[in-house]
């Protein structure tokens, strides 16, 4: 039984070598929620950042499922990163109640600032239908 512990563990370890961010984000684009799990499993890097510092929690926040979500920040996933913009996950995601709940839940910053010095209430204010917010 250990040595099939074993073989698991570098099975995963590669895998997290072939898998990159960019495979992380297609997958939460995607709702492959197995493959994000498959991807925290292998020890994949969830606060990887993409293109102009996005990470995958804010691509989950703005794109993906509050399921996604979850499970990033599960693995440790920084709900208070800031992209090149200054921009968070809660930015990201301020038109969704849910995922406005789950981040603010895990304590986002509620008063970060983007560069432009957009707040989340400011952003969530110039939203249709973003009352609840």
């Amino acid at each position: 039984m250990r040595a099939v512990y074993l073989l698991s563990c570098i099975l995963l370890s590669a895998l997290a070598a072939e898998k990159t961010p960019a495979d992380l984000i297609q997958s939460i684009r995607n709702n492959n929620l197995t493959a994000i799990e498959q991807f925290v499993a292998a020890g994949g890097n969830v606060n990887a950042a993409a293109d102009r510092g996005t990470t995958p929690l804010m691509y989950a926040s703005g794109f993906g499922t509050l399921e996604a979500m979850r499970l990033l920040l599960k693995a440790g996933a920084d709900g208070n990163a800031k992209n090149a913009f200054d921009a968070t996950a809660l930015m990201c995601g301020i038109s969704d109640l849910q995922k406005v709940r789950l981040l603010v839940d895990k304590g986002a910053d509620v008063n970060a600032k983007s560069k432009p010095g957009r707040t989340p209430l400011l952003l969530a204010a110039m939203q249709d239908g973003s009352e609840p917010m």
